[in-house]
C-alpha cells in the first residue's frame, strides 16, 4: 500500500505506463498489418455514430427518458493511435473537419430543397423534415465523438 500511495503522490502517469508497456509489441513486425490502422478510423467512427444513434432511438421508442454517454470508443481509439504512433497520419486525413463540411453542405442543400415547400406534397415535406432531424442528430453525435476523442488524446500525449 505504501508503494501504491507513493506512486500516486509522485504523479505517475498511468496512461503513459499503458502506452509504454504495449508500444513495442504493437509496433513490432508481428503487427505490421496495423501499419495503416489510421485509414480505417473514418469508417469506424461512422459506424460508431450510427450505432449510438440506434441505441438512442431504441431507448426513446421504449418511452424511457434516459441519457447516456460512452467515451470508451474514443479513449480506445486515441490509445491505439498513440500505441501505433499514427496520430500525425490520422490528423493528416482531416476527418472530423471533412465531416463538419459535409454536414454543412447537406444542411444547405436540404434548406434549399425545403425552401420550395409550396410545390411539395405533404408526405414530401414530412420526409424532408425527418431527413433534417436525422442529419442534425448525426451531426450532434459526430460532434460528441470528436470532443470525447480530442479530450482522450490528452491522456496519451507525450510529455
Amino acid at each position: 500500500m505504501d508503494g501504491l500511495a507513493s506512486k500516486f503522490a509522485e504523479g505517475t502517469d498511468y496512461f503513459q505506463v499503458l502506452v509504454d508497456v504495449f508500444r513495442d509489441e504493437m509496433r513490432s513486425e508481428k503487427s505490421k498489418h496495423l501499419k495503416f490502422f489510421y485509414m480505417i478510423v473514418p469508417p469506424l467512427t461512422r459506424n460508431w455514430v450510427e450505432h449510438v444513434m440506434s441505441w438512442k432511438d431504441k431507448m426513446s421508442k421504449r418511452g424511457k427518458e434516459a441519457s447516456f454517454t460512452d467515451d470508451g470508443f474514443a479513449i480506445g481509439l486515441a490509445y491505439v493511435l498513440r500505441l501505433l504512433d499514427q496520430d500525425r497520419e490520422f490528423d493528416s486525413l482531416h476527418w472530423f473537419e471533412s465531416v463538419a463540411r459535409k454536414f454543412e453542405k447537406d444542411a444547405d442543400k436540404l434548406r434549399h430543397t425545403m425552401g420550395d415547400r409550396k410545390k411539395k406534397e405533404d408526405n414530401e415535406v414530412q420526409t424532408l423534415q425527418l431527413t433534417q432531424r436525422r442529419l442534425q442528430h448525426m451531426q450532434i453525435e459526430f460532434d460528441l465523438l470528436y470532443y470525447s476523442f480530442s479530450g482522450s488524446r490528452i491522456f496519451f500525449r507525450d510529455h
